[in-house]
């Protein structure tokens, strides 16, 4: 028999744990936990809000819903070619505090107006804002955590987006089923569960932005400050006419615009 056996490789859930150890990449991570699960809430409160705007007309009620969803999607077809390239012009942790804040400030607003047109439009423009976050925390990862740990953070960094979805659906059912002893705590909170959620979801982007506002690990300053005007300028182009040139893409936005057309004709 051999001396020794060999020693097994650590498991994936231990090294998972181990990159979520480093302080700098851990407040990153709470930021985008707490994010993830306010968008997520955000978008079950704006679908919900969509339906009640429709005044009870099933028609109206799906195509209220669906313009929620294009309003999501259609900005990421004009902007996600160039987005990544505008935001590393800027100081990255500046970016996205910004962002987080004027994200919350849009969340507040829905139920303040409750219309149409700026549901629509405040969904729009908070998916813009989240396209220059992204690729400012996409940049930020690698001057939080080692070389080697990249792929683990990037694993942790989905289950963040992705696994808080269902937390968020069971949390807007029981802000549903709990809203009415809610109000009942004050006058001054809201009875409605669709406009708990959505200030909820303004909070978590607060509490984002607190917690990037803290961490100092992420370096001062653009991503790219020794790209010259005219790199930029050219990478902008390539990104429109990838975009002008994709059938596929042509496509969607020929589909969405046409959906959305109708689903305006409809609630009009």
């Amino acid at each position: 028999m051999p001396a020794s056996l060999p020693t097994p490789a650590a498991p994936a859930q231990d090294a998972r744990r181990g990159v979520l150890a480093i302080p700098a990449f851990r407040k990153l991570w709470n930021s985008m936990l707490f994010s993830s699960l306010g968008d997520w809430l955000g978008l079950l409160a704006t679908t919900a809000l969509a339906q009640q705007l429709s005044g009870g007309s099933y028609a109206t009620a799906n195509f209220a819903i669906a313009g929620v969803f294009i309003a999501r999607l259609l900005p990421a077809v004009f902007l996600g070619p160039i987005a990544g390239v505008i935001a590393d012009r800027f100081d990255r942790r500046r970016l996205m505090v910004v962002v987080d804040i004027l994200r919350a400030a849009l969340y507040v607003s829905i139920p303040i107006v409750h219309t149409y047109f700026w549901l629509y439009t405040a969904m729009i423009l908070v998916e813009c804002l989240t396209l220059f976050w992204s690729p400012a925390k996409e940049a930020s990862v690698p001057n939080l955590v080692p070389r080697d740990k990249l792929e683990n953070a990037n694993q942790v960094s989905l289950l963040a987006a992705y696994g808080t979805a269902p937390i968020a659906a069971i949390l807007f059912s029981l802000l549903t089923l709990l809203s009415g002893a809610i109000a009942a705590i004050s006058p001054l909170l809201p009875s409605n569960s669709v406009d708990i959620a959505l200030y909820i979801n303004a909070a978590s982007f607060l509490f984002a932005a607190w917690t990037i506002r803290g961490l100092k690990e992420i370096p001062k300053g653009s991503a790219s400050k020794s790209e010259s005007n005219d790199n930029v300028a050219q990478s902008l182009i390539h990104g429109w006419k990838s975009v002008s040139q994709s059938k596929i893409i042509r496509g969607l936005i020929i589909g969405m615009v046409g959906a959305f057309s109708a689903a305006g004709a409809v609630i009009g």
